[in-house]
């Protein structure tokens, strides 16, 4: 046994580990859990208003999409309070707002692109710049486009949707419905909505003349100012037409559409030379895919049988009624699903029309990055 007396309770020693903190240490370790709390709920109040912003303005400026709409009928569309910066843009008759939502971490931003003049001016597409969005190019808006776009395209790094652009129906003007030299068709290809949306440059529209617009188009067909000036025009002429349109039935609505991109397929086959219009049908086509084949100078260039037309409408039809569904589904699954009707298409087509289809569609369209470099040579 031990000689030593009992430890009291009181007398016993203090645990290590346990020493209370001061109050200035709890201060300290509060205060920043408090911190750390108000920056992720900033974070997440900022993340929850851009996202919806987005989600509208591409619900609007979808690939379906060929109007402009007044920026009085888009500000409800925006979530939260940005900041807001209008900032002149590549071309004189429009310009960015540029919309951002502060963060610490990300890059919250949306580039409305408008009209310059009016109290209420028309806006043609957006771009995200700041997005990782398969669907925005960094160019975009006309480019670019998206949007924007979308149009269309973004439209890469930055996303951009649809600038209402012209797209092409209907028989083609010069060289329409007869075949080239290697068996191509003429005439247009059915040129789909003009908004899309891209990361920067001007609004990206996928149709004719939107597509002709494009500051690499430009380039690669060497337009003149005086082809530029003109191209504009036209555009700019349609876009009270495109109002009209809206308020239509869906079947007046669709004849009166087809009969527009008739006449601005003709407009532009006369502003262009003969081997400009070749090469940009060649973009468009590159835009539409092989949804182009229900056009009758098409089917004609590559051959199709009446089976084989047969076999392609119910995939058109799936196609064009899909798109619609697609307006919220994520980039990803937007592009899979569209590869998934080009695939049932180009299944149709024998092993020598996929190749007509291959050479129909000439050299790839060029980037926006090397559209200063082309310009050049």
């Amino acid at each position: 046994m031990s000689d030593r007396p009992p430890v009291s309770e009181s007398q016993s020693p203090t645990p290590p580990g346990k020493k209370p903190r001061s109050p200035v240490e709890r201060v300290i370790v509060w205060g920043g859990i408090a911190i750390l709390l108000g920056v992720l709920a900033f974070e997440a109040r900022q993340k929850y208003s851009y996202d919806p912003t987005v989600g509208q303005l591409r619900k609007v400026f979808s690939e379906e999409t060929e109007k402009y709409v007044k920026l009085s009928e888009i500000r409800p569309m925006i979530a939260g309070s940005p900041s807001e910066v209008k900032t002149p843009h590549e071309r004189r008759s429009y310009q960015r707002i540029d919309l951002k939502w502060p963060s610490l971490f990300k890059d919250y931003r949306v580039q409305l692109i408008v009209e310059s003049e009016g109290d209420d001016p028309l806006v043609a597409g957006f771009t995200t710049p700041g997005a990782n969005d398969p669907d925005s190019e960094p160019v975009a808006p006309p480019t670019a486009s998206t949007e924007l776009a979308h149009a269309g395209p973004p439209t890469p790094a930055g996303g951009m949707m649809p600038m209402a652009g012209a797209g092409m129906g209907g028989p083609g003007g010069r060289g329409a419905g007869r075949p080239g030299a290697a068996g191509r068709p003429g005439g247009g290809s059915g040129g789909g909505p003009g908004a899309a949306v891209g990361g920067g440059g001007a609004p990206r529209g996928r149709g004719l003349v939107a597509i002709a617009q494009r500051e690499e188009v430009v380039a690669e067909l060497k337009l003149t100012e005086e082809q530029t000036a003109k191209l504009t025009e036209l555009q700019a002429g349609a876009r009270g037409a495109f109002q009209t349109l809206q308020g239509m039935p869906e079947d007046e609505r669709a004849a009166a559409m087809k009969t527009m991109r008739e006449g601005q397929e003709k407009s532009v086959s006369e502003i262009l030379d003969e081997p400009q219009f070749a090469r940009l049908l060649q973009l468009v086509w590159r835009e539409t895919g092989l949804a182009s084949v229900e056009r009758d100078d098409v089917a004609k260039g590559l051959g199709l049988s009446d089976e084989q037309r047969e076999k392609f409408r119910p995939i058109l039809a799936d196609r064009q009624s899909g798109q619609r569904e697609l307006r919220d589904a994520p980039p990803e699954v937007a592009a899979q699903k569209r590869k998934e009707w080009d695939d049932q298409l180009r299944a149709v087509l024998t092993e020598e029309q996929a190749k007509q289809w291959e050479e129909l569609l000439g050299a790839p369209a060029p980037e926006p990055a090397k559209a200063a470099a082309s310009a050049t040579n």
